[in-house]
């Protein structure tokens, strides 16, 4: 049977990752705020001159400089894009990193707490082996899962490159439209 000093050390242990957890969460997503915060009010700042551009164009530039004009806006925006996507994806890929870091650290330690409550509880029993098992085994998918995220934001910042890089191609050829 356990007794209050284990329940209240298990309690703690889980708390402490509860808190660790919500602290990089809160964290993560004010750096996100923040992001598209900024984001929105440079896609507004741009807009506005757009319109107040497009507004001072005259009568007989008047086609050559609206499509010169949003030619040029569409390019700063793509590069904006690209640059959020990667700012957001980089947030994500740190929020991902430091959550791995709070699950190992807080679950070695609660795992070392229920291992020595088990081996108190269940002395010189077969029970205490199968146990010991299959907290290898949860220690396995945690590390599993762990790999497997970790990979698929790499993947994703690797996606993003690569469409980054098809964008960058493709704007010369948009460029030689405009000034014919």
């Amino acid at each position: 049977m356990l007794n209050r000093e284990q329940i209240a050390a298990i309690q703690n242990v889980t708390l402490g990752y509860l808190f660790d957890l919500g602290d990089k969460t809160v964290e993560s997503v004010g750096k996100l705020a923040a992001l598209n915060n900024q984001w929105t009010c440079t896609t507004l700042v741009d807009m506005f001159e757009l319109v107040q551009k497009s507004l001072s164009s005259k009568e007989s530039k008047e086609h050559r400089n609206w499509l010169a004009l949003q030619d040029n806006f569409a390019e700063r925006m793509t590069e904006r894009v690209l640059t959020y996507s990667r700012q957001a994806v980089d947030i994500v890929l740190v929020t991902q990193t430091e959550f791995a870091r709070i699950v190992q650290v807080q679950g070695s330690a609660c795992r070392r707490q229920v291992q020595t409550m088990v081996e108190d509880v269940a002395k010189n029993v077969p029970v205490t082996i199968a146990l010991n098992s299959a907290i290898s085994a949860a220690d396995s998918l945690c590390e599993s899962l762990r790999s497997a995220g970790r990979q698929e934001v790499e993947v994703a910042k690797s996606n993003l490159e690569v469409g980054a890089e098809a964008l960058k191609s493709t704007k010369p050829v948009a460029t030689n439209k405009t000034s014919n």
